[in-house]
């Protein structure tokens, strides 16, 4: 399977495009898409305002690659929100995909959820979910999305997403686990068969009992913009939903980390660390997770305004650096800063 990874924006707006092996052969017939898309925290153009415009605003200096979401291939599955803030939670974006859009389910952040409703805009209420808290003994914590088998021999797939805080004072702080098990077509390796009656997946929570991720070809990503620490939670999701073992060399990893590489600091009564940068807590993630890939996220230059500008303190990491600190760890990272329109794919 492959998972691809486009960055649509200069800041933190991704397309994950997940693949099953020789899908798009066996589906070849029936027209239909085996991929799985998540558009995650779009903002493609616009001005974007914090409490006031005099407070804090920002606008893209860079073009992002597409003006607008219709330019897709496809309706994405899922679009992901990690926050309210409406640099993640842009609303006019928002509002380029179809009110009724029968494909889309809008998963989010329970802020970012409320704030999504207010907006009016979609039709079917029941296709914005709000993302739990994650508690490893709540196996409702974790929203799982079905995908139809490639032919009517198969086995379904899955994909769950689960919200991981870190309740800081600036209240950014917090990870998107998202993990993605393929669709199989049940034929032999080679034979592109016939899809039977398998439909195209059209994503809604389920509540049934999961497959297992301890099963190998799982592919795994920790989406956190601001960065999270790792804590509590965060190492219970890993040992059990991920089952990443961070104490035993050579086990199982972490596909993929979507994380700042700059840190931004702001004084404690502004809130503090804004976004934790890879020396504020990425190169830990990367080494305890052992992430395959870790591509940077809310980086980029932007046009920014307001107040709070003069309060701000940035460092920025750069990629040799990073890939230093992560290798002295013992962990053989590929860390990537994607330009805009950039992508990488990424097999497992």
């Amino acid at each position: 399977m492959s998972l691809t990874v486009k960055h649509l924006n200069a800041d933190s707006t991704f397309l994950i495009t997940l693949r099953p092996d020789n899908g798009d052969l066996i589906c070849r017939a029936s027209k239909q898409s085996p991929a799985f898309t998540i558009l995650v925290d779009p903002w493609l153009s616009g001005r974007t305002v914090i409490g006031h415009r005099w407070f804090a605003s920002a606008e893209h200096s860079v073009e992002s690659c597409i003006n607008h979401l219709s330019q897709l291939d496809q309706e994405p599955d899922l679009v992901i929100i990690s926050q309210a803030k409406p640099d993640h939670c842009h609303e006019p974006t928002l509002r380029q995909i179809p009110s009724n859009s029968a494909r889309t389910t809008i998963v989010a952040e329970p802020k970012a959820a409320n704030a999504v409703r207010k907006f009016k805009h979609f039709q079917d209420h029941t296709k914005i979910v709000s993302i739990p808290e994650y508690n490893s003994t709540r196996p409702q914590s974790v929203l799982r999305f079905r995908i139809e088998p490639l032919t009517d021999k198969g086995v379904a797939g899955e994909v769950t997403v689960a919200l991981l805080p870190a309740r800081d004072m600036a209240g950014v702080h917090n990870a998107i686990g998202i993990t993605y098990q393929a669709p199989t077509a049940g034929l032999s390796s080679g034979s592109p068969g016939s899809p039977g009656s398998a439909s195209a997946s059209t994503a809604r929570p389920e509540t049934q009992h999961p497959p297992s991720l301890a099963q190998e070809g799982v592919v795994s990503i920790l989406y956190s913009p601001h960065g999270i620490p790792y804590n509590a939670s965060l190492d219970e999701y890993a040992s059990k939903h991920l089952h990443i073992d961070t104490k035993t060399p050579n086990a199982r990893t972490l596909t993929l980390l979507i994380h700042s590489f700059t840190s931004v600091q702001s004084p404690w009564y502004l809130g503090g660390n804004i976004i934790a940068g890879a020396s504020g807590g990425g190169v830990a993630l990367a080494k305890k997770l052992r992430a395959e890939c870790w591509i940077g996220a809310h980086d980029g230059e932007k046009i920014n305004g307001g107040v709070i500008m003069k309060f701000l303190k940035s460092e920025r990491g750069m990629v040799g650096d990073i890939v230093r600190m992560v290798r002295d760890g013992g962990v053989a990272c590929d860390v990537r800063e994607l330009e805009v329109g950039g992508e990488v794919v990424l097999r497992a």
